[in-house]
């Protein structure tokens, strides 16, 4: 099994409450008003999409958190989805 989350439900985690995982961005990449930053965690890579407003720097950690009902489940054999 693998997890997936689209990159669209990463956002900045603001609430101190709220489940959070800290990544070191590798590099940012500004496409109009929208920004991708990737990251890795154990060799995979992670991207995230967020409006452009947000002040994300490269080479610097920032803590992202995502909702449970936003997690995929895949079948690695048969690339099948789980909901």
């Amino acid at each position: 099994m693998k997890i997936g989350i689209r990159p669209e439900d990463i956002r900045i985690a603001t609430d101190k409450r709220t489940a959070k995982i800290n990544l070191d961005i590798d590099h940012i990449e500004l496409l109009g008003r929208e920004l991708v930053v990737y990251s890795t965690i154990e060799g995979n890579q992670i991207i995230i999409k967020t409006s452009a407003k947000e002040n994300i720097e490269g080479k610097k950690n920032y803590s992202f958190t995502f909702s449970n009902e936003d997690v995929l489940l895949f079948d690695i054999e048969d690339n099948r989805i789980f909901l």
